[in-house]
């Protein structure tokens, strides 16, 4: 006697996922976190697919993509405490505050020493509020953010 097992029923007619898991991409510079997510749903054909952290697309690193029943551990995941390298342009200044802007500003960066960017850094790590890019503030129709 062969006993056959029945499929779980797919959900508002989509099939079952088939892959589980998540998936620690390493997203390139200049792709939005969606497209990420975009791109990893047409891979592998399922549309249970999130990602776990939004990376500005200028932004470069792990991005982690949680597919089919990983995806319910999304909110977790963006609980959970994270950590940011990044390399500074000492003495330039941009009209967005990143790379994406026109540089307005570019001086002589020889005099920083170690602690003034240790200071630095304290300051900013400390500090509660930010002002937004320009580009930001427009872009939200001046509703700032």
């Amino acid at each position: 006697m062969s006993e056959t097992v029945a499929a779980a029923p797919a959900s508002r007619g989509r099939p079952p996922a088939r892959h589980h898991g998540i998936l620690p991409l390493n997203k390139a510079r200049g792709m939005t976190s969606f497209q990420a997510v975009r791109e990893v749903r047409r891979a592998l054909g399922e549309r249970r697919v999130g990602h776990a952290g939004t990376l500005d697309p200028a932004a470069t690193g792990l991005l982690p993509i949680c597919v089919g029943q990983a995806t319910r551990l999304v909110d977790y995941l963006h609980q959970q405490p994270k950590r940011y390298h990044c390399v500074l342009r000492l003495g330039e200044r941009s009209t967005t505050m990143d790379l994406e802007g026109e540089v307005t500003r570019s001086g002589d960066a020889t005099a920083v020493d170690a602690a003034a960017v240790r200071e630095a850094r304290c300051a900013t790590t400390a500090a509660t509020s930010t002002s937004s890019p320009v580009r930001a503030w427009r872009s939200s129709a001046g509703r700032g953010r």
